[in-house]
């Protein structure tokens, strides 16, 4: 059976099937993050996400792994584990939907790293974006409360250090594959996290180590829903169904720790949801992206 090249409805199946699965990535994490260090669980994440995505791409044949811009992977990894790093910290230390929902707001930081880095003109609709979704930040932050968590803005350095990742993937979009960023990202991640890991190493409970052969195989799996869906959608079109990880995440929150969020925070979710959107759809008509590049996944 033939599978049409734009089947929006297929796309957002895809897409929404992905971020469950990211979601379920980030409960393992919270769940070793209880007893392992950050070190050891991206480290792990990668390697087992490694083991998944290796042998699919040499069975498949789907494209060279052969690059000429292996200095862009360079730049793309180093961005992306850095906001690997931020994500997987924070997790530990916030409730999970709070995590999630400031880690994933990185296509709101993205036109303003366009105009710097792309010198793509921002139109009103982004910089209304930009401002709608740091309004929607601050919101979910609650400083007004006296309750501000100083790791909440770990989680921002995610988002923006992930936005620059997706700068990176849309500058060299025209020449790589998405099965060939994705294999490149993964390998030099868990090249790049094994000398830290092993400095920090920690001896590996038998739960700690299912739930990170869980995390890494789940986000091996949701990388390959993810990309099917933008390769058979316009990515502006079914980018909003990403934003269906802050409702998983929330969903695994009170599933398993019992985590709530009041009605302050729901507003605030809504308004970066609502934000994120804006910015992705306005994104899309300026620029074609490559089938991965709306969204970053840590």
């Amino acid at each position: 059976m033939t599978i049409k090249k734009n089947n929006l409805l297929l796309g957002a199946i895809y897409l929404i099937i992905a971020f469950f699965l990211f979601s379920s990535m980030s409960a393992m994490l919270k769940l070793a993050a209880s007893e392992l260090n950050t070190p050891m669980i991206v480290f792990l994440r990668n390697f087992f996400a490694l083991i998944v995505l290796l042998p699919w791409l040499l069975y498949t044949k789907k494209c060279s792994l052969k690059t000429d811009r292996f200095g862009m992977h360079l730049i793309r990894s180093a961005t992306g584990i850095t906001a690997m790093y931020c994500f997987f910290w924070t997790i530990g230390e916030l409730i999970l939907a709070d995590a999630i929902l400031l880690s994933y707001s990185a296509p709101i930081f993205l036109p303003v790293f366009a105009l710097l880095f792309l010198k793509e003109k921002v139109n009103l609709i982004s910089l209304f974006a930009v401002g709608l979704g740091l309004f929607g930040i601050i919101i979910v932050l609650e400083p007004t409360k006296g309750i501000f968590d100083p790791s909440a803005l770990v989680g921002v350095l995610a988002a923006i250090f992930a936005s620059l990742a997706m700068i990176s993937i849309r500058k060299m979009s025209d020449t790589e594959p998405a099965e060939r960023v994705v294999f490149y990202f993964t390998f030099l991640c868990t090249l790049i996290s094994a000398t830290p890991a092993f400095i920090y190493w920690q001896p590996l409970t038998f739960t700690n180590l299912l739930a990170m052969m869980a995390a890494g195989f789940l986000a091996a799996f949701g990388q390959l829903f993810l990309t099917k869906g933008y390769s058979i959608a316009p990515p502006g079109e079914v980018a909003p169904f990403q934003y269906s990880i802050v409702l998983f995440g929330t969903g695994w929150g009170w599933l398993m720790w019992d985590e709530h969020i009041d009605l302050t925070k729901s507003c605030g979710f809504l308004v970066v949801c609502f934000a994120g959107i804006i910015a992705s759809k306005a994104n899309a008509k300026k620029k074609r992206l490559s089938q991965e590049g709306e969204i970053e996944e840590i």
